[in-house]
């Protein structure tokens, strides 16, 4: 099993709940959208990221995120010159209890470059952000 990539996990149900250790192991990689759904308390996928972070933060499993979701996340809320959406987006991604964010290294850029050219309706941003 090991170096082998995990499997997606199934979409949930309508109400369904989700054991994230059932599912996902011990860690997890969350990308930009639930970040945002999150802080921002979206109506419809707040209350299930809601749950994510909760299992982070507790400690029941580990979550990564890419440096990039830190690019991605800020441009809105300084435009809109929203200090405290910016502090909020900030103080989860870099001080954030079990989250970790992932540098960008060659190897990861190359990858990135060969998913793109295999994938060409791949942004290069979530090409780099694919595990």
């Amino acid at each position: 099993m090991e170096g082998r990539r995990p499997e997606v996990c199934q979409p949930l149900q309508r109400r369904q709940r989700v054991n994230l250790l059932e599912q996902t192991g011990h860690s997890v990689f969350i990308d930009t959208a639930p970040i945002i759904y999150y802080i921002e308390a979206n109506p419809r996928y707040g209350p299930i990221v809601k749950e994510v972070v909760h299992s982070f933060q507790t400690g029941s499993i580990t979550a990564f995120s890419s440096i990039i979701t830190l690019t991605e996340v800020l441009p809105k809320p300084v435009e809109a010159g929203n200090t405290k959406l910016v502090g909020m987006f900030l103080e989860l991604l870099k001080f954030g209890r079990n989250i970790s964010l992932l540098e960008i290294s060659e190897s990861i850029a190359e990858r990135a470059g060969r998913l793109g050219g295999k994938y060409p309706h791949l942004k290069t941003i979530d090409a780099i952000q694919r595990p």
